[in-house]
C-alpha cells in the first residue's frame, strides 16, 4: 500500500481535497485494476513509483491539467514530472495486488 511511502496521515492528504483529481487510469492487463492519477506539488518527489506497479499499464503524464506523454512498460519514472499515482481509500486492497513485493 502507499503507506509504504508515505506515512498514513500523508497518504489521506494527498488523496483528501488538498489535491485535484487528473484523470482516471485502468491497466492494460484483465486485471482492469482502477487506479486514480492525481497532480500534487509540494509531495511530487515523495511519492515514489515503483517501476513494477508502471509496468502494468499505460499511465498518462499530465503537466499543468494537460497530457503530455504517456509513461508506458518497461520505462522508467521521470522524476521531474510532478504527477503521482494514488489509489482511492476503498482501493487500497487492489494496488496491493499490484505491488511485486510486501
Amino acid at each position: 500500500m502507499l503507506e509504504r511511502y508515505l506515512g498514513s496521515d500523508e497518504m489521506t492528504r494527498i488523496i483528501g481535497k488538498d489535491s485535484s483529481l487528473v484523470r482516471e487510469i485502468y491497466s492494460d492487463q484483465a486485471l482492469l485494476k482502477k487506479l486514480f492519477v492525481y497532480q500534487t506539488t509540494a509531495h511530487s518527489e515523495i511519492v515514489k513509483i515503483d517501476r513494477e506497479i508502471v509496468g502494468y499499464m499505460q499511465v498518462p503524464i499530465i503537466q499543468n491539467n494537460q497530457q503530455v506523454g504517456v509513461l508506458e512498460a518497461g520505462k522508467y519514472w521521470n522524476p521531474s514530472i510532478v504527477t503521482s499515482v494514488c489509489c482511492s481509500l476503498f482501493n487500497c486492497a487492489l494496488l496491493r495486488e499490484l505491488l511485486p513485493y510486501q
